[in-house]
């Protein structure tokens, strides 16, 4: 690839051979940068899926390109949203949100979020499926942003409509994102008046308890939490039961949330005691390890001094 002409460099191209680099997780930066130079011209003739592979080429190198070609490839993609699909909407949203949490220089531009949205809302209701509607709401609580209650109401639609449809990751998702969007006003409302969706979510959870994993029940009950909502003392009680099955995957800092979580909302856990000594027993674990790491730097800090003195001693009797 570094012998392509500049002739040769098309958009097509691109949208094939930037996803390669991003499969791979490499990333040539070098080369990339003189690459995306050449694209520009070209920037103009991105179709839609062209733009949707960028982005997610972009969103697993981690790379964010200079600001001016970044303005130039935001605008034409702000131009092509119109003709997005559902699958080019998602790969948009979810690459802008890993960027903005993982790249320190990268900022969304607030108006091509908007524009964005506004898109999704357009076609979620007849378009999107439960997985979809999941994934946007998790991409836009990465990215800091409240739907909007149109947006909102627009995903809960055909979420509840094709309820049957939806695996747990997928319930979980959504559940854990409402809990997020619960702290803007107007979206909070909005719940407030449509409760059926966190109704059947929370059902839907309670089935699936015995299956999810540590980082999910970690999530509903934060919703849960969240929103002030009661699930019940069958589901809590079922949650505990799934925590404590669980209890040697989970991190200390998730089960003292789980716990934390437990207080606020008035439960009282029947293995209260187990879970407190399991937390006490992890967080002393964790302390244990940090302090093998920091004495393992000390004396690999402590060899490489030495290795240097070494050295520099040897020098010195040759001269």
């Amino acid at each position: 690839v570094r012998h392509l002409a500049p002739s040769s460099v098309t958009p097509s191209l691109a949208s094939s051979l930037l996803p390669s680099f991003g499969a791979l997780r490499y990333c040539p930066r070098v080369w990339l940068g003189r690459f995306l130079h050449t694209l520009h011209p070209h920037l103009p003739a991105f179709t839609p899926r062209d733009f949707a592979n960028t982005y997610t080429a972009f969103e697993r190198l981690r790379y964010v390109p200079k600001d001016d070609w970044l303005f130039e490839f935001q605008m034409g993609a702000r131009l092509v949203l119109p003709r997005c699909g559902t699958q080019e909407l998602l790969c948009i949203a979810r690459a802008l949100s890993v960027l903005s949490n993982n790249v320190a220089s990268y900022r969304v531009e607030p108006d091509f979020l908007a524009s964005l949205l506004m898109r999704c809302r357009a076609i979620a209701a007849a378009e999107f499926s439960p997985a979809d509607c999941a994934n946007l709401a998790q991409s836009l609580v990465y990215l800091k942003a409240a739907p909007g209650t149109g947006l909102l109401a627009a995903l809960a639609a055909p979420f509840s409509a094709r309820m049957d449809e939806a695996d747990d990751a997928d319930v979980v998702g959504l559940l854990w994102a409402l809990g997020a969007f619960w702290r803007s006003s107007s979206e909070c409302l909005w719940m407030r008046q449509h409760p059926q969706l966190i109704q059947e979510l929370l059902r839907r959870v309670g089935v699936a308890m015995g299956r999810l994993g540590p980082l999910q029940l970690k999530r509903v009950v934060a919703a849960v939490a969240a929103m002030s909502v009661n699930p019940g003392q069958a589901w809590l009680a079922a949650h505990e039961a799934a925590v404590v099955a669980q209890l040697p995957e989970l991190y200390a800092a998730s089960l003292e949330q789980v716990l934390c979580c437990y207080r606020g909302l008035g439960y009282s856990a029947s293995q209260g005691k187990l879970l407190q000594e399991a937390l006490a027993a992890k967080r002393d674990a964790e302390r244990r390890k940090q302090q093998q790491m920091q004495h393992l730097q000390q004396q690999q800090q402590q060899q490489q001094m030495a290795a240097v003195a070494a050295q520099q001693a040897e020098q010195q009797q040759e001269w």
